[in-house]
């Protein structure tokens, strides 16, 4: 056996277990259960519904899996559907303590207000998600009046 098939092997052999490893840490976080409550389904009907770009929920930490999703202003309370891994997440109004447009969430920003919501969770302990939307002020309207009609 020559050198250069020793270093291939080698080289093959370590890319084969980093690969792999990186697929049971994605797959790991993926399975991770976060504080806040989760639906079962989206709801059938809402007052808005929009594209989104989860930008994580604070009680799960900076190393979470972010992502592209729906975002539902619906009767009962707010839903977001995360893509991929799939996840249906939902924070009920009457848990919502505000409201915010920050620029940043969890150490990562695109340079454009985001949509936070500040709530309790189903542990009831104080907790955020937040989520890039194409009309954040128009959204945080809605939410304040749904929260302001409880």
């Amino acid at each position: 056996m020559t050198i250069l098939s020793m270093v291939l092997i080698l080289f093959f052999g370590i890319s084969a277990f980093v690969i792999a490893l990186l697929v049971v840490i994605f797959w790991i976080l993926s399975q991770r259960e976060l504080g806040g409550q989760s639906a079962t389904s989206m709801p059938t009907s809402s007052d808005h519904s929009v594209s989104a770009n989860f930008f994580g929920q604070r009680s799960a930490g900076t190393w979470q899996i972010r992502g592209n999703g729906q975002l539902a202003v619906a009767s009962d309370g707010l839903y977001f559907q995360r893509a991929l891994p799939s996840r249906i997440y939902f924070v009920d109004y009457r848990d919502i303590m505000s409201v915010e447009t920050p620029s940043s969430f969890l150490g990562k920003t695109r340079f454009v207000p985001l949509l936070q919501i500040n709530f309790t969770n189903d542990t009831r302990q104080a907790d955020a998600m937040a989520w890039q939307v194409g009309d954040v002020d128009g959204i945080k309207g809605m939410i304040e009046n749904r929260i302001a009609t409880i």
